[in-house]
């Protein structure tokens, strides 16, 4: 690492590229409408990097039956800035709902 004539690091070598830190993971009902049932993955997303980035978010709805279904979203991040991001398995079923967990994880969009 190359220092300076006043000892400090050199700016490029203290740039922080994306990194994204994932909160949450709750399921909901909020996407059913009259006659279907749908579960609403949620979870924050936060990007600790010095610039800003897309995310790649991953969720896995986990349903008490022993089957799993993931999806992706994509969310644009800014330095330091947190946003919701959430997706809408048609597929879950509401026999299922009460015991239907998420797991949520988020990568630097490629």
């Amino acid at each position: 690492m190359w220092m300076g004539i006043f000892g400090g690091m050199s700016l490029a070598c203290g740039a922080l590229g994306p990194q994204f830190d994932v909160q949450g993971g709750k399921v909901d009902g909020a996407c059913s409408g009259l006659l279907d049932y749908c579960a609403r993955a949620r979870c924050s997303v936060r990007n600790l990097g010095s610039r800003a980035a897309p995310a790649t978010v991953t969720f896995e709805l986990h349903q008490p039956n022993g089957s799993t279904v993931s999806a992706t979203e994509y969310v644009m991040l800014n330095p330091k800035e947190s946003k919701e991001a959430h997706h809408d398995f048609q597929e879950a079923r509401l026999l299922d709902k009460g015991a239907t967990t998420v797991n949520c994880s988020a990568t630097s969009a490629k």
